[in-house]
């Protein structure tokens, strides 16, 4: 297992013309970022763990100014929020307790130990590692556009995964940008109440016209519309009211009950 550092943290991938995927695969999370860049701003989808920075990486693929728009509050996808001037999430309390708070160095220590890496701990990590406030975020609505650079991006509530997540899709080019309710991994569902909302969200996607390509937020950048179809095959054969035991759908795929 190769030793990492700043200079080989981050994982970018082009997947389209001015579409980057920028992963994090040094830690078991295997976080995954995308940046969209237009003609006069960039927006980034997500701004992952905060272990590096993520607004030098950007500036690394371009100069122009670049805002950050949240699937959702989860520590691995708000690391870096603080960083950028311009951010906006799904209107939810959860949302705008992480705007307000981020996250501390006693909470964020289980997500740090050597067990959490591909390997070593990285050589230069952020010490202490905190999620700083970004308290200036603004927030969106369900349906709403979210970007004024690329208008045509909408912000779907997708809960199941947690309440306050969203998707994004882009109307021009069919690309949806699934956060966590979509990955090729555990995808983990709320005990109470998750699996409904998780079928209303996959129901929500599928209802999409001219999806073209789906990016996961985990472990894969891009999610095969077939392990879509597998998803909602699995869904119409649960019978219980909540997700009460693993369901195995693929090779990594699953949906796990937390």
């Amino acid at each position: 297992m190769k030793n990492r550092d700043v200079s080989n943290w981050f994982d970018i991938q082009e997947l389209a013309p001015n579409l980057f995927g920028i992963g994090e695969f040094g830690h078991y999370e295997e976080v995954l970022s995308f940046l969209l860049i237009g003609e006069q701003s960039a927006v980034l989808i997500d701004s992952g763990l905060g272990l590096f920075s993520m607004k030098h990486e950007v500036e690394k693929l371009t100069q122009l100014p670049c805002s950050v728009i949240n699937t959702h509050a989860h520590f691995d996808h708000v690391g870096s929020n603080y960083e950028f001037d311009h951010v906006a999430m799904f209107d939810h309390p959860i949302n705008r307790k992480a705007a307000t708070d981020g996250f501390t160095e006693s909470y964020l220590s289980k997500w740090i130990t050597e067990q959490q890496f591909m390997g070593h701990p990285p050589h230069g990590m952020r010490q202490p590692y905190v999620i700083l406030p970004f308290p200036f975020a603004q927030f969106f609505g369900d349906n709403e556009a979210v970007n004024d650079t690329f208008p045509n991006m909408i912000a779907l509530h997708t809960p199941g995964h947690s309440d306050e997540s969203v998707s994004f899709f882009d109307q021009s080019t069919g690309w949806l940008f699934a956060g966590d309710l979509l990955y090729n991994g555990p995808i983990f569902i709320e005990k109470e109440g998750g699996l409904q909302k998780y079928r209303d969200s996959i129901a929500k996607v599928n209802a999409l016209n001219d999806v073209t390509r789906i990016f996961a937020s985990h472990n894969e950048y891009e999610f095969s519309k077939l392990h879509l179809e597998a998803i909602t095959k699995a869904l119409d054969g649960i019978s219980t009211v909540e997700l009460e035991d693993e369901i195995v759908i693929g090779e990594r795929l699953r949906l796990v009950p937390v």
